[in-house]
């Protein structure tokens, strides 16, 4: 067994889920480039570690990287977590306002080459069952956007399957003692014998 084949085996759930999304995406887009002068390939970016802390740091980032290293900074799109099947996609205004803040110029990513981008990418991820969303844009003046509702699958929180696992015993339990209490009282009125 090789290095790189030990380093999967020792990845847990959720990483090897991000890992996965990760080698889907960068098959699915290796041949297709999207940019002006400088060309740019999707990538998710995988998880530096073996472990994602029980799916709690398992969002990894969706970047435009360029083809050459070096040429020109990678773009980030939004983010996606495997293991919840949810992403968020930033619309090309976040983006440009984003770059222009960070470097001080304009971003040198036509807007329509970017829309193509995630738009390949949403589809893609749709067709995967990811549940996609999309950011907010920044406002105009700089302010912070108003907070949000998500979709109600990305509000889940990491904690929700113990809180359901544990209301579904309490249920059972429940179920249990009514069916129990029936059973005994039918017994006590002689229906059942």
């Amino acid at each position: 067994m090789g290095t790189a084949d030990a380093f999967h085996s020792s990845r847990t759930h959720h990483a090897a889920q991000g890992a996965a999304i990760s080698e889907l995406v960068d098959r699915k887009f290796a041949g297709r480039t999207f940019g002006g002068s400088i060309r740019r390939r999707l990538q998710v970016r995988s998880h530096d570690g073996p472990s994602t802390d029980a799916g709690r740091k398992a969002r990894q980032a969706i970047l435009l990287v360029p083809e050459h290293e070096g040429e020109a900074s990678s773009i980030m799109c939004g983010w996606l977590d495997a293991s919840r099947r949810v992403a968020e996609l930033r619309p090309f205004s976040s983006v440009r306002t984003s770059h222009k803040t960070r470097f001080g110029s304009e971003i040198d990513l036509p807007e329509a080459e970017y829309e193509a981008a995630t738009e390949a990418l949403r589809v893609y991820l749709s067709l995967q069952a990811f549940e996609i969303t999309f950011e907010v844009p920044v406002e105009p003046s700089g302010r912070l956007p108003r907070p949000r509702r998500l979709s109600s699958a990305a509000e889940v929180p990491a904690s929700a399957p113990e809180a359901r696992a544990s209301e579904s015993w309490g249920l059972i339990v429940l179920a249990a003692l009514v069916g129990f209490s029936v059973c005994y009282l039918l017994v006590l009125l002689g229906v059942i014998g």
